[in-house]
């Protein structure tokens, strides 16, 4: 289980991200943060959101319907999750793609 995880504080500018409803917000960033999460794909239920996070099953289903709408996440069969938004997200992730553009020469 990774106990640790880089959100990038940039995300809270990211215009995509500030289109998203207050439930969307909180959602995506659960399912960044949460405990399964270990990596950009994984496993978990509804049933596991609505237990961490407090909301009914028709708020989640909203949230996360507008989340695939939006081109963050997308579901797979069998409760899979993959956050494809993931690596923006990331602030170590974000350093490295800036130090390696550097190396190769290109400008942001």
């Amino acid at each position: 289980m990774v106990e640790e995880r880089y959100i990038d504080g940039k995300i809270w500018e990211d215009l995509e991200f500030r289109k998203l409803d207050k439930f969307e917000k909180i959602v995506f960033l659960y399912l960044l943060t949460n405990q399964y999460a270990e990596g950009p794909r994984y496993k978990i239920s509804d049933k596991d959101i609505i237990f961490e996070i407090g909301y009914n099953r028709k708020i989640l289903a909203e949230a996360l319907a507008g989340l695939i709408t939006s081109g963050f996440i997308s579901c797979e069969p069998q409760e899979y999750i993959t956050i494809h938004k993931w690596f923006v997200t990331q602030e170590m992730w974000n350093e490295q793609q800036k130090f390696l553009a550097e190396e190769n020469g290109e400008e942001e």
